[in-house]
């Protein structure tokens, strides 16, 4: 599951507030009115000293996005009530189900039975209950009772989100990574000379299977749009396909370099450490760059969309057709806004070209047929589209050739619009063949990650000796050396899906551990910062301003410098986010700075004394006296003192 529970927290008090007092909460609730911030702030504090009561948030990475709680009934202790909200922007997609399914497990063996209570008119709160196999128990015009049995299995009905998941695009998905394979066996093979100067069966043939491969990065990007248009943006998520990238273009870069594949001098310096290092950013894999801006945009995109009429978005689709596609198709000159099918602009295109088609459809498509016959028509035109581009490019076009076969010209447009209909209208049967692709089509990515590494790109081809083979053996070579590929990466995928999925339980459970004593780790990272702080500024002064000081007079001034600026960091980050102080106006917070310098005078007394004994009475060591014995002992001192008398909380 990509959520996880965590105890609520004192600091979760107004994020609660807000929550409770959304309209959609306060409807479905059975009392309807306004929580002011006081009877929230009375309850709240019961609710989490109440041992009664399990209170936990959900989280979805850092981001909090629903609430679960969980009192014992009175009556009977082996039976829990179950309370829950989701926060309004992450309403619809399943999350409440999936919080339940989590507070099961986080209360197994604590109840025999969960109960809950929900109103008639709420229509969400009735949809999961049943769809987690609660039963009804008691139905009135005032409410309905739901009641699980913790000691049985945990019953799931399909969702209508998850039968909607459709094994033709899985499939699609499959075969537009097969034909991505392919464009690059044709085209890194050395295997497509310009039809303008070699109009032989072979290059012809050629040709025509570049053309009808090059729907493939188009379907990719539809694909997505297709289905993120109802999909919610997360962190998670875009974390995930960011380390995915990392992923390969390290490991692959180490596995060469330390393979011999690559030379070490060539590539081991500073620009190229950090390109691969960097790889969104620097384009490495271009499509996973601008995919990666897509998912960025894609949020704004469907809330956008969805604000639109047909009329509307279908102006919106066609205006951008128009400045993408329309004009550079028919135009033998290259435009200055075209990149050639390969930037964010053509996939946002894509996106709002794939969202329009889910959302209204192309009823002249919806005919059985009709798709694959406009695949197949455009990709056949576009051999006479080179041909003419070709006698442009005589008459002194220099781009003219390259034209037909760019991703976002208009053959390849409605060729890719075509069989992605095709494939949409499609209802394959379900047999093994087709559930085991729609099963190996999540980690196609990772195959177009693996074989289009900077350092393989070129490599495999030669290895397969792709320019080698001639005649009818070719095809056959053709289809052993993309599938070979295909396997491969699909392997190797699989693998990286498998360890990310184990550091995606450490990353939860580590969460877990930080959330149960949240303000003790806040304080080590912000006690870390701090030191980092007096590590900068200590050597500045110290080897700098101070260097020609006597030894204790230059230890003694450099570290009095460095507390200062560490002191005035150490407040604003421990007030803001370690201990949360509520304390406002001139005065109070002078008095709590006061005393919060007063604490920090008398660490900065034993830091100084320690300072001293350790580096000019024993000769210590001075970075080892400064950066780690010292360090420590101020470090929890200061917490001591600043959780003891600074920021003490007022008594309830």
């Amino acid at each position: 599951m990509p959520y996880y529970l965590r105890k609520t927290l004192e600091t979760d008090k107004k994020m609660f507030y807000r929550w409770a007092n959304d309209p959609a909460v306060r409807s479905a609730s059975f009392q309807t009115a306004q929580i002011s911030w006081e009877e929230h702030v009375s309850w709240f504090d019961w609710m989490l000293k109440e041992e009664s009561i399990d209170s936990f948030v959900c989280m979805d990475f850092l981001l909090p996005v629903g609430q679960v709680r969980v009192g014992a009934d009175p009556e009977d202790a082996g039976c829990g009530i179950i309370s829950y909200s989701v926060a309004e922007e992450y309403r619809g997609h399943g999350i409440a189900r999936e919080m339940l399914l989590l507070l099961e497990k986080k209360l197994a063996g604590k109840y025999t039975r969960l109960i809950a209570e929900v109103k008639p008119g709420n229509a969400a709160s009735h949809k999961v209950f049943e769809c987690l196999g609660y039963q009804k128990t008691e139905e009135s015009e005032e409410k309905t009772v739901y009641k699980k049995m913790l000691d049985g299995p945990t019953a799931v009905v399909r969702t209508k989100r998850e039968k909607d998941r459709r094994p033709q695009f899985e499939l699609l998905r499959v075969l537009s990574m097969l034909m991505v394979i392919t464009l690059h066996y044709l085209d890194k093979g050395g295997l497509l000379q310009g039809l303008d100067t070699d109009r032989s069966g072979s290059n012809i043939a050629f040709w025509l299977l570049e053309a009808l491969c090059l729907v493939s990065v188009n379907l990719y990007v539809m694909i997505s749009g297709y289905f993120l248009i109802d999909s919610r943006f997360t962190l998670r998520r875009l974390a995930k396909l960011w380390c995915q990238v990392f992923f390969y273009s390290v490991l692959v870069a180490a596995v060469c370099l330390l393979a011999g594949i690559a030379d070490p001098d060539t590539y081991l310096n500073f620009y190229n450490i950090q390109f691969f290092c960097l790889p969104v950013v620097n384009t490495h894999y271009w499509f996973a760059s601008a995919y990666v801006l897509m998912y960025l945009f894609s949020p704004f995109l469907g809330r956008g969309i969805r604000a639109l009429s047909k009329q509307q978005h279908g102006t919106l689709l066609l205006g951008l057709l128009c400045f993408t596609s329309l004009a550079k198709s028919v135009l033998p000159v290259e435009l200055g806004m075209d990149d050639h099918g390969y930037g964010i602009l053509w996939f946002l295109t894509l996106y709002i070209l794939a969202a329009y088609l889910r959302l209204h459809g192309i009823p002249f498509l919806q005919k059985k047929g009709r798709g694959l016959l406009l695949y197949l028509g455009a990709a056949v035109l576009v051999l006479p589209g080179m041909l003419l581009m070709g006698y442009f490019k005589g008459k002194g076009f220099a781009q003219a050739m390259e034209l037909p076969d760019d991703y976002n010209s208009l053959f390849v447009l409605a060729g890719s619009v075509g069989l992605f209909c095709c494939f949409a209208q499609w209802q394959p049967k379900q047999n093994p063949v087709v559930g085991f692709l729609a099963r190996i089509a999540p980690y196609t990515f990772g195959v177009y990650l693996l074989h289009e590494h900077l350092l393989l790109r070129y490599a495999w081809p030669e290895w397969f000796g792709v320019g080698k083979i001639y005649g009818p053996a070719r095809v056959l070579h053709l289809l052993f050396s993309v599938l070979v590929l295909f396997i491969i990466g699909i392997i190797v995928d699989f693998l990286r899906s498998r360890l990310f999925d184990l550091a995606e339980r450490l990353i939860d459970w580590g969460m877990g551990i930080y959330f149960a004593k949240k303000e003790v780790w806040d304080y080590l990272i912000v006690g870390f910062l701090t030191t980092v702080v007096a590590w900068v500024t200590y050597p500045i002064f110290a080897q700098g301003v101070f260097k020609d000081m006597e030894e204790a007079l230059r230890v003694g001034f450099a570290n009095a410098v460095s507390w200062v600026f560490s002191v005035l960091f150490a407040y604003v980050t421990n007030r803001s986010f370690v201990f949360h102080s509520q304390k406002t106006g001139i005065r109070e917070v002078a008095k709590e700075f006061a005393a919060f310098v007063g604490a920090r005078l008398f660490s900065f007394g034993v830091d100084e004394g320690l300072m001293l004994l350790l580096v000019v009475v024993l000769h210590v060591n001075e970075i080892l006296s400064k950066y780690v014995i010292v360090s420590i002992v101020v470090i929890v001192l200061n917490y001591i003192l600043s959780k003891l008398l600074v920021f003490k909380k007022p008594a309830a």
